[in-house]
């Protein structure tokens, strides 16, 4: 099932190979797009946890390919990524926090009129 394939596309993200990692991230949010994005969201925000500044990235990448191809579906998961996406605003990497901002485009372009804009402005 999707959790067999979420599990080779994680491990993925430790690879050195930055091609290889840009095009599991992109992987990931297809899986999430077709499956779900509940099915995918707890293992990839687990993921964040590992303390390797490329599988962060990859993770927050992820997130962002993911929010930009489920659109609206994201007001379902906002709340839950804002913590994540809070952390990797703030961190030294200005990689990091790039890449965070475009995970937040991409979130607050899908859930924009929806009625999610306290979390937005927070």
């Amino acid at each position: 099932g999707p959790q067999d394939v979420l599990h080779t596309l994680l491990n993925n993200l430790k690879v050195q190979d930055r091609q290889m990692r840009v095009c599991t991230t992109v992987a990931i949010a297809i899986v999430a797009e077709t499956c779900g994005p509940f099915t995918v969201l707890p293992a990839v925000m687990n993921e964040y946890r590992v303390p390797e500044l490329n599988i962060q990235n990859g993770v927050l990448k992820a997130l962002s390919f993911m929010f930009e191809y489920i659109g609206d579906m994201a007001k379902d998961y906002i709340y839950a990524v804002s913590p994540l996406l809070e952390d990797a605003l703030m961190d030294r990497d200005p990689v990091h926090r790039q890449t965070a901002c475009a995970t937040v485009k991409h979130l607050s372009l899908g859930v924009a009129g929806l009625g999610c804009e306290d979390v937005l402005l927070h």
